[in-house]
């Protein structure tokens, strides 16, 4: 996303404008204690180092969660609080960011598809 294709100012008709970034989030069921053990120690040395064991009961579910989060205020009563240059500069760092995390994502799909 380039701040050309949103222009500047950004138009809001809220009260405030936010930018976020999210890290990747999902939730996986397993069917052993084992393999939950599994899938959260390799999300984890693929470098989604959130994922951590969510339930055990009814079922084994494993959150496989990044660690890339962005949340920084842009606006506030129809103003903007940042210059255009802040917004390149976090637009370049978010970009970043999500390369990073789909890259990890990629890792982990790669080292999951590997155990099969």
């Amino acid at each position: 996303m380039t701040l050309e294709r949103i222009g500047f100012p950004i138009p809001f008709n809220q009260r405030e404008l936010w930018m976020l970034l999210e890290p990747p989030n999902f939730h996986v069921g397993a069917r052993t204690w084992k393999k939950a053990i599994n899938m959260v120690k390799i999300a984890q040395q693929c470098g989604l180092g959130k994922s951590k064991y969510q339930s055990i009961t009814p079922a084994m579910v494993v959150e496989i969660l990044g660690t890339g989060l962005l949340s920084l205020p842009l606006g506030l009563e129809g103003k903007m609080l940042v210059t255009k240059n802040y917004i390149e500069e976090v637009l370049n760092i978010a970009s970043e960011m999500l390369r990073v995390e789909q890259e990890r994502l990629n890792r982990f799909s790669k080292a999951i598809d590997s155990l099969e």
